[in-house]
This record gives C-alpha cells, sequence and structure tokens, in this order.
C-alpha cells in the first residue's frame, strides 16, 4: 500500500491520460520510486499505452528500455540498470 503523497504524484502525472476509475486506481497504486524519472516516464508510457487499448507487450517494453542492456561501466550506468530493473518490475506488477 502506498501513501497518500506518492499516490498524488502519480495521479497527478497521469491526469491528462483518459482512463477509467478503475484502472487509473490501479495505476496509482503502482509501486515506483518517483525520484526516478526514467520509471517515472515509463509508468506514463505504460498509462498511455493502456489508454489507447494498445497491448504493453514484451517487444513493445523492449524498445522502450533499450534492450539488450550494455554491462555497466559507470555508477550512472548502474543506476540506469536499476531504474531498468523498477521499469521490469512495474511492468510485472501491471500485468498482475
Amino acid at each position: 500500500m502506498c501513501n497518500i503523497e506518492d499516490f498524488k504524484f502519480l495521479a497527478d502525472m497521469i491526469q491528462h491520460v483518459p482512463l477509467a476509475l478503475r484502472a487509473r486506481y490501479v495505476f496509482c497504486c503502482a509501486p515506483i520510486n518517483k525520484k526516478m524519472p526514467f520509471v517515472c516516464t515509463m509508468f506514463l508510457k505504460f498509462s498511455r499505452q493502456y489508454s489507447k487499448n494498445e497491448p504493453i507487450s514484451f517487444d513493445w517494453l523492449c524498445r522502450n528500455i533499450g534492450w539488450p542492456l550494455q554491462p555497466p561501466q559507470t555508477i550512472i550506468d548502474l543506476v540506469h540498470l536499476e531504474a531498468v530493473f523498477d521499469v521490469l518490475d512495474l511492468y510485472l506488477w501491471l500485468r498482475y
């Protein structure tokens, strides 16, 4: 269960996306780190894709995260890899 500030942050992020109330609620309960821009961007892409009633397939996901990924060489690369892991976790969470 997320706290109300995180819930409101996610709700504000997808406010302009045309979603049914139930779907909007599910998206707002998503377990994401709002301090990671890449994760927030992908969250918004997930909601837009869903609102257009288009599949969020594994191929679509791979294109959007830049799969295959290179092994991290720097701390910044490692942080990005962590963000990609969080996106994959979000993908699995939304599929449930």
